[in-house]
């Protein structure tokens, strides 16, 4: 699934945010609790200019005491260490081409369904 290759991307490669980070919508990554987790990663790359990696254990830890939904705790919880087990994609270049295309897809799609929804009315 593309979304989670661009969440191991954005956990995992300076390289990765560096060059996708400006294309960026958080409203673009379907999967909820990848959304979650990939704007941590901006959060965390904006203050220290760098991907959190590991780090981002305590970004959830932050994330946590807001929570008000211990479900969703337990699974974005699974997911992070699932992303945090799980090696980065071996071919960083092409990752971030495909995700450069996914984000634009998704772009062109949103700005259809406003268009649409805006002409209903």
């Amino acid at each position: 699934m593309i979304e989670r290759r661009i969440a191991l991307g954005f956990i995992h490669s300076r390289k990765f945010i560096n060059k996708t980070l400006s294309k960026f919508d958080k409203e673009y990554i379907e999967v909820g609790n990848l959304a979650i987790i990939i704007s941590w990663c901006v959060d965390y790359y904006k203050a220290n200019g760098k991907s959190p990696r590991h780090d981002l254990v305590f970004e959830f830890g932050k994330w946590v005491e807001r929570s008000r939904d211990p479900d969703q705790v337990v699974l974005v919880e699974d997911l992070m260490y699932s992303l945090l087990d799980e090696r980065m994609p071996a071919d960083i270049p092409y990752l971030i081409d495909e995700t450069l295309k996914y984000f634009d897809k998704k772009r062109l799609l949103i700005l259809g369904k406003r268009i649409t929804d805006s002409a209903k009315r």
